[in-house]
């Protein structure tokens, strides 16, 4: 299940989010995708210390959850992103699943306009779909999905909301 709904959050929700984004600490992490690949990320989830997004998070949380139709207590990561533009042409980062032994759904909000596409491979690792950041979207899909993000080359930033839910 692959799903994408434009103008989803309210917007007054969206608004304070994307008001939250542009003035919250991010934090330098690399991935674990390849040797030089970094990001900015911000979380919420357990073993992380809370602070003021937590609320707002939970407040999203539940617009995806009445969507996904799983209760907000299946929550089980938010992950603020934030991938600089790093040239004139974009990086593609590797192929990778949230969460390797967890049945779970992941969505994604993407908080402004970019072409830092998110890819969608099959099971033999073959690009299926690629999902333009629009402001306002959502994209749901099942977290066994293989999938892939970009940095953009027509925008400064790339910022995006992950939710994960775990199904039980």
């Amino acid at each position: 299940m692959i799903k994408c709904i434009d103008n989803f959050l309210p917007k007054p929700v969206l608004s304070r989010l994307i008001n939250s984004v542009n003035n919250m600490s991010w934090f330098y992490s690399k991935t674990n995708y390849t040797e030089d690949d970094w990001t900015f990320s911000h979380h919420i989830e357990p073993g992380y210390p809370e602070d003021g997004l937590k609320e707002l998070s939970l407040l999203v949380a539940s617009f995806i959850a009445e969507e996904i139709k799983l209760p907000i207590d299946n929550l089980l990561r938010v992950r603020y992103a934030l991938m600089l533009k790093k040239g004139e042409n974009s990086i593609v980062h590797a192929k990778h699943l949230d969460y390797d032994n967890t049945n779970h759904i992941t969505s994604t909000i993407y908080l402004n306009d970019n072409n830092g596409y998110l890819y969608i491979y099959d099971n033999e690792g073959n690009t299926v779909e690629k999902i333009k950041p629009t402001t306002n979207r959502i994209t749901i899909f099942d977290g066994d999905i293989w999938h892939s993000t970009s940095t953009p080359t027509d925008t400064h930033a790339r910022y995006a909301v992950t939710f994960n839910f775990e199904v039980r």
